[in-house]
């Protein structure tokens, strides 16, 4: 695709393009099924560790007191004709998947994640009613952080996946922490990250079909 584009061939680099999104679709998919049967929320006291070590280390940086919700947005896309976003919330010690929501991008016809990142959450917090999260978590990292945080005062992180790295940022500058592999939070981080994939995939997918249907 990068030899087709450096040699001026747009068309091909997109076709190309296009062959590697269905590449990445199939390899998410089986990614998912794997995944499909295990149990995100964590033992009790398992919850307990987690929302305490996160508070522990978030607070120098973030207006944070205590968690009780946590919002997780994350985009799916593929091709040139599929972007949705979703929300996931944990609250209370728990996934509670009668608060989760599905967004189709509506301002954005070509790939942008950060955009439709911001999208998502403009849209999200226009609605009070849904409640206020204590903790707002995005797939992605310092691009995804940077668009969202002209838009809300409330705690924001990003998780970037390459090693799992929470990225906060503080006034001017930018804070990268990465927590123990087995930490507890960075645990329930993941598994709310991984929860918001797939429940974004599964949202694409029906609009997919439903589309291929027609």
């Amino acid at each position: 695709m990068k030899i087709a584009s450096k040699s001026v061939e747009y068309e091909k680099a997109l076709i190309l393009k296009d062959q590697i999104d269905s590449l990445n679709y199939i390899v998410s998919g089986w990614h998912n099924l794997k995944n499909l049967y295990v149990d995100i929320n964590l033992p009790e006291d398992k919850q307990s560790q987690a929302i305490e070590s996160l508070e522990t280390t978030l607070r120098p940086y973030l207006n944070i007191k205590n968690i009780h919700r946590i919002e997780c947005f994350d985009i799916s896309q593929m091709g040139t004709n599929y972007f949705v976003g979703s929300m996931v919330v944990w609250q209370n010690g728990n996934i509670d998947t009668s608060e989760y929501k599905k967004f189709k991008i509506r301002s954005k016809a070509t790939p942008d994640d950060q955009f439709m990142m911001k999208e998502v959450i403009y849209r999200r917090l226009r609605h009070p009613e849904w409640g206020t999260p204590d903790l707002i978590v995005v797939d992605g990292g310092k691009p995804q952080v940077s668009a969202i945080s002209p838009i809300t005062d409330l705690p924001l992180i990003g998780l970037a996946k390459r090693i799992e790295t929470i990225v906060i940022k503080n006034a001017d500058s930018w804070v990268e922490i990465n927590l123990p592999a087995r930490s507890e939070a960075l645990l329930l981080l993941e598994r709310l990250r991984n929860e918001a994939h797939r429940f974004a995939n599964r949202y694409r997918k029906e609009l997919m079909s439903k589309s291929l249907a027609s």
